[in-house]
């Protein structure tokens, strides 16, 4: 079945197109999106945005605060490399030598 959500991160709206081949599986998948904060749970402003980045061979996958510089991070689970939110930690203020970082862009105010 295929399904279809709006939901807010940050300041800005978004809406995904997803599928799901069961019921479970679509519970599953709308537990995640529901997952994703408004506001940072932190400072509890709203100018979140996505973010990617490479370290020494591994992927971080996080939604960082542009106020308070807190990092909502997500792991991984190894059986099917679906993202689970984790928690909200502080951002050390510099980023590892020779990380490749991919800001995702047009998420939230600037």
């Amino acid at each position: 079945m295929k399904f279809r959500m709006r939901f807010r991160v940050g300041g800005s709206g978004l809406e995904v197109e997803d599928e799901a081949e069961s019921t479970t599986e679509f519970f599953k998948k709308v537990t995640f999106y529901h997952s994703l904060p408004e506001t940072c749970g932190n400072c509890g402003k709203g100018r979140i945005v996505f973010d990617h980045r490479i370290a020494q061979g591994y992927q971080f996958y996080e939604i960082k605060c542009r106020d308070c510089n807190h990092v909502l991070r997500f792991g991984q689970y190894k059986e099917d490399a679906e993202l689970f939110a984790k928690s909200w930690v502080e951002k050390p203020s510099q980023e590892a030598p020779g990380v490749l970082h991919e800001s995702v862009r047009g998420f939230g105010p600037r």
